[in-house]
């Protein structure tokens, strides 16, 4: 396998559950978005939407640099984000967009926050058990990887918490620890 691979941007993946926000409300999120996608540093090409019935949305958002999309359960006052973006300062646009993304939809609502970088890295996420799914990156493809740990939910409270585990593949048999802010963010 080549080490060749080139840097392919940034991926920011959200998840609010008990937002304030009237998630059936087009125009309210559209305005939003519009300007979270802007402020954030990335160009609108085009736009479409889906409006489900009795209630629901998908918003997609083309981009120069890649993609943003949302689908919405106003039932359940939640909804879940996809936001993509290429180019060398991808991470640094990708963090302004989750910050304005929770200020706007609420951070107490954010059950789910991943920044992945792409292309020149090698990620798995291995499905344990039902809370628990454990999160490996191999960074500069071709190199030793290192696992981040378990990353395990309370699924009744919603927290987080992060089980330490070791990386085999050191030449000491220790993997460096890490906190769920040094994984996600």
């Amino acid at each position: 396998m080549t080490t060749d691979i080139p840097n392919m941007g940034c991926h920011l993946i959200l998840d609010f559950h008990g937002t304030s926000v009237d998630m059936n409300n087009f125009e309210d999120l559209d305005a939003n978005f519009r300007r979270i996608i802007i402020d954030s540093g990335a160009t609108i090409e085009s736009m479409m939407f889906k409006k489900f019935e009795p209630q629901g949305l998908s918003i997609l958002y083309l981009l120069s640099e890649s993609h943003f999309s949302i689908h919405t359960w106003p039932e359940n006052r939640a909804c879940a984000i996809d936001f993509y973006h290429c180019g060398e300062t991808a991470r640094t646009r990708m963090m302004v967009a989750q910050g304005l993304l929770c200020d706007y939809l609420g951070k107490e609502a954010c059950t789910g926050s991943i920044i992945l970088d792409r292309g020149n890295y090698k990620y798995c996420m291995k499905f344990q058990d039902e809370n628990t799914s454990v999160l490996t990156k191999e960074s500069k493809l071709g190199e030793k990887s290192e696992s981040f740990g378990k990353i395990t939910s309370d699924s009744e409270e919603g927290n987080f918490t992060n089980s330490e585990t070791k990386d085999s593949s050191s030449s000491e048999g220790k993997g460096s620890p890490r906190n769920l802010e040094d994984v996600f963010l």
